[in-house]
């Protein structure tokens, strides 16, 4: 608990628990904030501007989020109902909590929870050209907080159809967004449009009587929170402009202004905190730019725009774009003598309705009025309904937490569920990134569902106060008392609201099983229907491996079922857990996973690499393939030790296993001890095992224990003999008289035997109806997902 309150992050999670939990909403206080808190700009300032001067808001609280009060405008200094907060502070937690109106044009920081009766309005800040939401492409689900914050919110304002579309669909959540979006048009624009400040920023820059002024403002490069500066190119460009009979004005992203504001890079600088781009626009010229959003604000001026993008072909490539210049019908720039010719063509400067043909699509409803409409829509609930985001009607709604995407049995089992599933069900699947990026073979899995799902990544950590943390500290195990189990009940529904707002689903499916937090998160979800899968003898899986399973064997009974993969293993979970954790019998239940045939054929056709072929398929050599990670309960030791045993006795065999795990050394060190370097192979894990299958002779699974082996239905689809360790479900798939495989003992022997009989006399297996199979299956999941009781 002691190192709990040294640490930053806790103590401000803690504080702003403490507030939320505590603090009443203020009904006259609104909190404002731009970028971050790094500027008094954009949307929320038109808005704040715009409140002002309204009588229905004059005896209002303005809260401003700001790094530092000297960005605040010298108009607004002396406003008595004007306060600053600096972001992450005491105050700023406080009004966070307790400020009935929330105004923010990026995203709030992950602790950050909408209270009941709080009201917040995301206004974003621009139609954006490069690519957004999950299609990013700098850095692994970098829209996460973005995504959770649009979850957050009771109000979302666009400037167009394509934008409302951008920040519901790119960003998931259309299907599920319980707040109210509105196309409206952007406030800041009508800053643009306004000819209030003109005439103070032509004195503040210096603009002479008649004098053109040329603004440079592009966006940045790298990727959000490490953005790159590029000064040498801004410069550089800067500098041949200089010339030119223009005012020459520079505004950099406000992801650069850390650069921008070191003395030595303030350039033909007009990246003042205290100055508005929109107001600065107003007194634009011309404007040159590259994929910033500023070049649509800019269009209902009329104006003339150069998109001056020297890194066309590379930065589409690297972040990615919506739409190119040409197909907008805008010219670009690759290198400052085009961007210096087009600003010497007077046919290009002095065109007129230049962008009448993007009006409608870009910026249909910039007619001064926006602001009028946002408020109106905000504070008022007044709009014209046919300008609201209609949510169409929807599949039912199935939440659910994979796991890590590991390249497992699990893995397989899911990729094969939502293949089978998804015409029927909406799924919204919660993901840990920080658990896939770093691993290539789990990213294959994870590319292979994210578009037939929508994905939920998960930001951030659970908000505890001081009393929660005690309570819930440690691994979260043993029975609590009603007292405890209130806080504890408390703290998980906060963290359901804090992951996912208010959004409804028909149920949620904890498939994994085996991570404590979303354990925890779904046993304690606000839904009736709540199920969690058990892949296998989990009292097994606790002894050997998992100790955190105990913490979630007491969470069971808040599950409307425990779904285990097969019925031998179902039947094990029910007499280990049920009396122990106080389980009713009733809640365990079989339910199969689905096989995918179709996949497994078309992948067992595609060609192996000819190298691959040569070294493992020998002309003349009977070949064993077992496919599992090497890990202790697959027993790859006991195959091994059986097939060295047989290769003395019967030449020209070769083992293949394919998988990756914690053993590989030690099974190495066995191989090569046993003189088996050219009969046995690791071939590590392989994202298409099937052809490797399906050109072996034999399949081998020598198993100690498992959930339901889905692999040996693959086997059996590519009609590959088999043979199998008496594991509990071993017959599942291979019948009570091995009518689909041979099953043999556990351990060496027992393999041994088994693989001398395959080998010297063949055997024969039933077909297995692998389309039937699923059909019934199919039934037993219509019914659990529909709310049937009995499966």
């Amino acid at each position: 608990m002691i190192h709990s309150l040294k640490n930053q992050s806790f103590k401000q999670r803690a504080l702003y628990t403490h507030y939320y939990e505590t603090l009443p909403l203020n009904d006259k206080t609104i909190l404002y904030e731009s970028f971050h808190g790094r500027l008094m700009s954009c949307n929320p300032y038109a808005i704040f501007k715009f409140l002002l001067n309204d009588e229905r808001f004059k005896d209002f609280t303005h809260i401003w989020v700001i790094e530092s009060s000297d960005y605040i405008k010298r108009e607004y200094w002396r406003l008595k109902n004007l306060i600053c907060v600096k972001r992450g502070s005491n105050l700023y937690l406080r009004y966070l909590a307790s400020a009935k109106y929330l105004i923010n044009n990026t995203t709030f920081p992950y602790y950050f929870i909408r209270k009941e009766g709080q009201f917040y309005l995301n206004t974003w800040h621009g139609t954006a050209m490069k690519s957004l939401g999950k299609y990013i492409k700098t850095t692994f689900l970098e829209h996460s907080n973005t995504q959770r914050n649009f979850l957050q919110t009771t109000h979302i304002i666009n400037p167009n159809a394509f934008m409302q579309k951008v920040l519901l669909e790119d960003y998931g959540i259309s299907k599920i967004y319980c707040g109210k979006a509105l196309l409206s048009g952007y406030a800041r624009i009508d800053l643009t449009l306004q000819e209030t400040n003109k005439q103070r920023l032509r004195e503040h820059f210096g603009i002479k009587e008649g004098e053109k002024v040329l603004l440079y403002a592009p966006t940045y490069r790298g990727f959000f929170g490490q953005a790159e500066f590029e000064y040498a190119t801004i410069t550089r460009l800067l500098q041949e402009l200089s010339v030119m009979s223009f005012k020459i004005l520079f505004k950099g992203h406000y992801e650069t202004l850390k650069y921008i504001e070191k003395e030595d890079l303030r350039i033909c600088d007009a990246n003042d905190r205290e100055i508005d781009t929109n107001e600065l626009l107003s007194i634009v010229d011309i404007l040159i730019t590259d994929y910033s959003s500023i070049a649509f604000d800019f269009m209902p001026l009329d104006r003339p725009i150069l998109y001056y993008a020297y890194d066309y072909a590379q930065y589409k490539k690297e972040r990615g774009v919506y739409f190119g210049f040409e197909e907008l019908g805008l010219k670009y720039c690759k290198s400052i003598e085009e961007v210096k010719v087009l600003l010497g063509d007077t046919k290009f400067l002095s065109a007129k309705n230049r962008y009448t043909h993007l009006k409608e699509r870009f910026f249909p409803l910039e007619d001064g009025n926006s602001t009028q409409r946002i408020v109106d829509f905000f504070f008022f609930d007044r709009y014209d309904s046919s300008k609201l985001y209609q949510v169409q009607p929807q599949k039912p709604k199935i939440l659910m937490f994979q796991g890590h995407f590991m390249p497992n049995g699990i893995g397989s089992a899911f990729k094969n569920l939502i293949a089978h599933l998804r015409q029927e069900y909406d799924f919204f699947v919660s993901v840990n990134g920080g658990q896939i990026a770093p691993y290539p073979e789990r990213l294959a899995i994870f590319d292979s569902i994210r578009d037939k799902v929508e994905i939920l990544p998960a930001v951030g950590t659970l908000n505890l106060d001081i009393q929660e943390k005690w309570l819930l500290g440690g691994e979260f195990v043993g029975e609590r008392n009603n007292e405890q189990e209130s806080l504890v009940q408390k703290a998980w529904e906060r963290e359901w609201r804090r992951v996912y707002g208010e959004c409804e689903f028909d149920c949620c499916i904890n498939y994994e099983g085996y991570s404590l937090y979303w354990a925890f998160l779904y046993a304690y979800a606000p839904l009736k229907r709540k199920y969690i899968f058990l892949h296998n003898t989990m009292q097994g899986e606790f002894y050997k491996k998992f100790p955190q399973l105990e913490g979630i064997f007491y969470l069971y009974k808040r599950f409307s079922k425990l779904l285990s993969v097969s019925e031998a293993t179902n039947a094990q979970n029910r007499e280990d857990l049920s009396d122990k954790y106080g389980i009713t019998k009733d809640r365990f239940c079989t339910l199969h996973n689905f096989i995918n045939a179709d996949e497994v054929l078309r992948k067992s056709a595609i060609p192996l690499e000819k190298e691959i072929e040569r070294k493992c398929f020998k002309q003349g050599y009977r070949v064993f393939i077992n496919i599992a990670r090497l890990s202790i309960e697959k027993d790859q030791t006991s195959l091994i030790l059986a097939f060295a045993r047989i290769s003395k006795e019967i030449p020209k065999l070769t083992l293949l296993i394919l998988g990756e795990g914690a053993l590989r050394e030690q099974l190495e060190r066995l191989i090569v001890r046993l003189g088996m370097k050219n009969k046995v192979f690791l071939l590590g894990f392989q994202a298409n095992p099937y052809n490797f299958l399906k050109k072996a002779d034999f399949f081998a699974l020598s198993s100690e224990h498992e959930g339901q082996a889905l692999v040996l239905a693959e086997a059996i689809i590519l009609k590959r003999p088999i043979l199998c360790t008496d594991f509990t479900c071993a017959r599942d798939f291979l019948g009570e008289h091995d009518e689909y495989g041979l099953v043999v003992p556990r351990g060496e022997e027992g393999i041994y035997q088994g693989l001398k009989r395959m080998l010297q006399s063949p055997l024969t297996f039933k077909e297995f109806d692998s389309e039937g199979y699923n059909q019934r299956l199919l039934g037993q999941y219509r019914t659990i997902l529909g709310g049937g009781d009995d499966i």
